[in-house]
């Protein structure tokens, strides 16, 4: 499998975790050439998108590309004539969508530039089943599959020796406060975050923290970047989490990254997570404000000895099943027997999901 991949990088360099995931691809012999073409970056150096739909149209011909794969391509408009003329190169690609993003109207339609491209594509990989997934259904995409939001392991898998003897929170919450002036365009777990948030601070006072942009409070501690999430989350007995969005087996990278580092991790339920995560994952699910506050309260109840054996049963299964080379090996699969059957007539061998019980969602 020859890939190109067309990336929302700006600037170059800076989604090192795709690049690592796609190394370590490259270096098992799962995938044998791979070119990332950032097409966030040539927008913003000034390459008008007719140029850019050019070079990449070359691209894909230098490498002899078997597939493409276009990431998250909201700010991308490209011509349905693009797609046709790369799939009658000599190496016959097929085009895939990854999107990394969940979307639901009307709280965050899914941009039509994206939407365009991804109906242009043979398989698309999303991160959740909601209304997200019956718009492309509506949209034309026959072939839509799962892929969750991974965690990077080079960054977060290595952090157990950032805990520290004496926790100086019993809970933080990692996430921002994203609320609209318009009450409609609030999303339901936005405002149910809020809630949580309260009734945290109520019960916990100064052994809660927040951060994130948008909070206030004595709790409330800023923004964190993403690689200082580590630390966070060792000066803490647990981490708590939900999703802006509530869709079939969707999550944010939060979980997996808290997962990575070894946090003991409570997380609001979505449907289907028995089937991602199993019967017996070392995760606290809540469906309610009270019942965050019980799986919470069991925590501190929990001795350290009993956390820490939870704290590694997570790593492990972050690392075993949610990697990103993970997820991009499911996908590197899916296009390549889909390649194979372009080229040999013969229906494509049935690939399962690593993470659900079926083929497509």
């Amino acid at each position: 499998m020859r890939m190109l991949v067309v990336l929302n990088e700006n600037p170059v360099g800076s989604h090192a975790d795709v690049r690592r995931g796609l190394l370590t691809l490259k270096s098992r012999s799962h995938l044998d050439e791979y070119v990332i073409y950032p097409f966030s970056a040539r927008l913003s150096s000034g390459t008008s998108p007719a140029a850019i739909e050019e070079e990449i149209i070359a691209a894909a011909a230098d490498l002899e590309a078997t597939a493409v794969l276009w990431c998250h391509t909201q700010g991308l408009d490209v011509a349905t004539a693009t797609f046709s003329r790369v799939r009658s190169l000599p190496s016959r690609p097929v085009h895939g969508y990854w999107e990394g993003d969940m979307y639901q109207w009307p709280y965050k339609p899914f941009p039509p530039a994206a939407r365009r491209v991804a109906c242009a594509c043979d398989v698309v990989f999303i991160p959740g089943s909601s209304s997200f997934l019956l718009g492309l259904r509506r949209s034309g995409c026959g072939d839509v599959r799962y892929a969750p939001l991974p965690a990077d392991p080079d960054r977060f898998g290595h952090s157990a020796h950032l805990r520290q003897t004496e926790s100086e929170f019993d809970v933080v919450f990692v996430g921002s406060n994203p609320t609209s002036r318009i009450p409609l365009k609030t999303m339901p777990g936005a405002r149910w975050r809020g809630q949580l948030v309260a009734m945290l601070e109520g019960k916990l006072g100064r052994r809660f923290a927040v951060y994130g942009h948008g909070w206030r409070g004595p709790c409330a501690h800023g923004p964190v970047p993403k690689e200082g999430q580590a630390e966070v989350f060792a000066r803490s007995r647990a981490t708590i989490g939900n999703n802006n969005l509530h869709a079939a087996y969707y999550f944010s990278d939060r979980l997996p990254t808290a997962m990575s580092c070894g946090a003991v991790t409570l997380h609001s339920w979505e449907p289907g997570f028995d089937q991602v995560f199993g019967h017996d994952a070392p995760l606290r699910f809540f469906c309610s404000t009270e019942g965050a506050w019980e799986a919470v309260r069991r925590v501190l109840e929990t001795d350290d000895a009993d956390l820490e054996k939870e704290r590694l049963r997570a790593r492990d299964l972050a690392l075993a099943r949610f990697t990103i080379s993970h997820v991009q090996d499911y996908i590197v699969e899916v296009m390549r027997e889909l390649w194979q059957a372009r080229r040999t007539g013969v229906s494509p061998r049935v690939v399962l999901n690593p993470w659900l019980h079926r083929e497509q969602l």
